[in-house]
């Protein structure tokens, strides 16, 4: 009797094993595109997309819910520079890619100048308007996106150096004299995806 007895515990603890032990889980092959442009696939018992990775301090990512495009940036690190529109805003055309230098630009007083940054060509539209105290200057840098174009658009704000005493005038004009816009697009470019 004690041995059928002892035979049926050990038959329940069995099952109950087989039964509660974790079954193999396949899941979907898909993809998230991660904010720094990586990807991650599902995983786990539950099939969840594991964690994308950490982005840099102070970096920031933009997914414009408009045309899919996506990237990183970081706020400015300037004193006497400010964005009055940043991050950029982002256009995707359907057309390929041209810089025509001598088309009328949509801005008041603004012209378009072929540049190369890290290697691209850009189309860049730039504009200035003096107020108060400030010079506000806006940017469209436009670029080939496969067989259409994509634009990153930002306004800048540069404070009139001459209205500060030293040492800030000297400060401001350092600054001004070493600042450029295309370092700002130099830095999104690698991280730039358009779908």
């Amino acid at each position: 009797r004690d041995k059928v007895a002892s035979l049926a515990r050990a038959a329940l603890a069995a099952g109950a094993y087989y039964f509660t032990k974790a079954q193999p889980v396949a899941c979907t092959l898909e993809a998230k595109i991660c904010p720094d442009g990586s990807t991650v696939g599902r995983s786990g018992p539950k099939c969840e997309f594991a964690e994308c990775p950490a982005l840099p301090e102070g970096t920031k990512s933009v997914n414009d819910a408009a045309t899919g495009v996506q990237f990183l940036y970081r706020d400015l690190s300037t004193t006497y520079i400010s964005a009055t529109e940043w991050p950029p805003t982002v256009a995707l055309f359907p057309q390929a890619f041209a810089c025509d230098v001598n088309a009328t630009s949509s801005w008041p007083g603004g012209s378009f100048e072929e540049r190369t940054v890290s290697g691209q060509s850009f189309c860049v539209e730039r504009a200035s308007e003096g107020a108060a105290g400030s010079v506000f200057e806006q940017y469209s840098y436009a670029t080939a996106a496969g067989d259409r174009t994509v634009a990153l658009s930002f306004t800048l704000r540069f404070s009139q150096c001459a209205n500060y005493d030293e040492p800030q005038q000297t400060e401001c004009e350092a600054e001004r004299s070493t600042f450029r816009p295309d370092a700002l697009i130099a830095e999104i470019l690698p991280t730039l995806r358009v779908p």
